[in-house]
């Protein structure tokens, strides 16, 4: 009986250590969106922004509607494409949101664009390899380096494309309370981080003026407007190319291959299906993009 009760026991401890093991290890697959991000980085479906240093590589980034275009899968079924579509956005902004809580990805709104639907997707990696880059300009003083390093000490905090000009000021006071060298000058550290171009003013609608107590300002880098422009050009040299040809449409790899505006052809490809200004269509020769305001 005792080598019976020994028997179940170890084997309730065995299966024990393999539920304990097999509970870990769900936690440590990776979310969805950041397997999307891979997919879209291996399909050279990203953009690129460049540093201030010009040896370094350029960082990476994908847009939150092309990212969530790549998690939707459609039907056949248009009623029950609209429902899934809902709840498939409800999810992605919930996923989107916890992983910038977690400090596993970094939003920044694109400036001079289309608003709120042009925000960037940076891999946290990536965007504090941009800060850093900002921190080592051989213009940048030592004060200027170790406000810098403050700054990103704490922007894993902070989850949304912009911050209150308070709660920077506060968590950057806080984390400079704890360091072994105290840094003075807190009142001229806001000013440091935007003629870094780290940050950028947020202006309110008719607001001519904006005090400290109430300012806030959007998360930039140094070269992400330039990004933008390509962007943005990448776009009109689509838009005109697909109105040229012959029933508005051209076969994707074709456009693919000869798109001009910065970045790679399959990141202005999935930008223009991703917003809806074209779609796919399959024939027996492959795909072709075409233009939705032609149909």
């Amino acid at each position: 009986m005792a080598s019976t009760h020994q028997s179940t026991t170890a084997t309730q401890e065995t299966n024990d250590d393999f539920l304990d093991e097999d509970s870990s290890s769900s936690f440590e697959l990776p979310s969805d969106i950041i397997l999307a991000i891979a997919s879209l980085n291996q399909r050279h479906s990203y953009a690129t922004c460049e540093l201030t240093n010009p040896d370094s590589e350029p960082i990476q980034f994908v847009l939150k509607l092309m990212l969530n275009a790549t998690l939707f899968t459609s039907s056949n079924n248009a009623e029950n494409d609209q429902i899934a579509s809902s709840i498939a956005s409800t999810g992605f902004d919930i996923e989107l949101n916890r992983l910038c809580a977690a400090g596993e990805i970094k939003l920044i709104q694109l400036q001079g664009m289309n608003g709120e639907e042009d925000t960037a997707v940076f891999e946290m990696k990536d965007y504090l390899t941009g800060v850093g880059d900002v921190k080592m300009h051989q213009d940048r003083s030592d004060h200027d380096q170790k406000v810098i390093d403050l700054f990103t000490s704490c922007v894993k905090e902070f989850n949304g494309t912009f911050v209150a000009h308070r709660e920077l000021q506060e968590a950057m006071e806080y984390k400079n309370r704890r360091n072994d060298e105290y840094l003075l000058n807190n009142d001229k550290w806001i000013d440091q981080l935007i003629s870094a171009q780290l940050l950028l003013p947020r202006r309110r609608m008719g607001a001519t003026s904006v005090s400290s107590a109430h300012a806030s300002y959007w998360f930039v880098l140094p070269k992400l407007g330039h990004a933008a422009s390509f962007i943005t050009e990448g776009r009109r040299r689509m838009v005109m190319k697909l109105k040229r040809a012959p029933y508005r449409e051209l076969k994707r790899n074709s456009l693919e291959t000869s798109a001009r505006g910065g970045m790679a052809g399959p990141f202005h490809v999935r930008d223009l299906l991703a917003r809806g200004v074209a779609r796919v269509k399959n024939t027996a020769n492959g795909q072709f993009v075409k233009l939705v305001e032609c149909d």
